[in-house]
């Protein structure tokens, strides 16, 4: 699920610092320090499948969490707004996976929706969330790009869970990610804006939490491609 706000592309997962400062401006930000959390609430309603919105962002950890649509946009009918909400998801997801007196559940692919009206207060809410244990890669994207002592050096961060049950697309969108970082370097897209006077290239993993042993296997898997080129991998494990 992704949405454009003030040109900036949305979706679920994506990191904070990916919304530019300039365009903060236009959200109203609140900031949970002990929970690591920020919530950003859209100062105007946005667009989505012809449909216009308020929006909010819940970053937890330094990610996008959750998105949630209010469709009320001032109108406290939220039963008369809550079955508009109901014929949106039909015509835009198809029928629900599950039908509940409070509202409906979209169990995708990739994330899960949920519309609920809640009969204590004036609450119509469209929540777009991750589905439980789904792997996180922008993997299209260099994650940040830097010198480091006459190296170049490219960061990848992973702060996936090493599930047993989601190792497997893990590693796919891992390796996926690692081969655009080798391309990226190999076509030196790197030049125009950061010059040719390296010592070394470096893809310099991060990880969140420890990969399994099967992570392991291919990251040494990964060293060992990487041994006769002019780059190489650098892994940073959890304390």
């Amino acid at each position: 699920m992704d949405l454009c706000i003030d040109g900036i592309l949305i979706y679920l997962g994506m990191p904070y610092e990916n919304i530019p400062i300039e365009s903060r401006n236009n959200f109203r930000i609140t900031n949970f320090e002990d929970e690591d959390v920020v919530l950003l609430r859209a100062k105007h309603p946005v667009l989505y499948k012809n449909r216009e919105f308020r929006i909010k962002l819940r970053f937890a950890t330094g990610r996008l969490t959750d998105i949630t649509l209010d469709a009320r946009l001032g109108n406290p009918n939220f039963y008369e707004v809550h079955e508009e909400d109901k014929k949106w998801l039909l015509d835009n997801f198809g029928k629900p996976s599950e039908e509940k007196q409070w509202g409906v559940v979209y169990n995708l692919k990739e994330f899960q929706i949920i519309a609920l009206v809640d009969p204590r207060g004036m609450d119509a809410q469209i929540k777009f969330r991750p589905r439980k244990n789904h792997i996180y890669f922008d993997t299209s994207t260099i994650d940040n790009i830097s010198s480091v002592s006459g190296n170049l050096e490219l960061l990848l961060t992973d702060d996936n869970l090493w599930n047993s049950d989601t190792e497997h697309d893990h590693l796919l969108k891992l390796q996926e990610k690692i081969n655009n970082y080798i391309y990226y370097l190999e076509t030196k897209q790197y030049v125009e804006k950061h010059g040719n006077n390296f010592k070394e290239k470096i893809i310099h993993i991060t990880f969140q939490h420890t990969p399994s042993d099967n992570g392991f296997a291919f990251l040494e898997q990964v060293q060992k491609i990487l041994q006769p080129t002019d780059m190489s991998l650098k892994v940073t494990l959890p304390d």
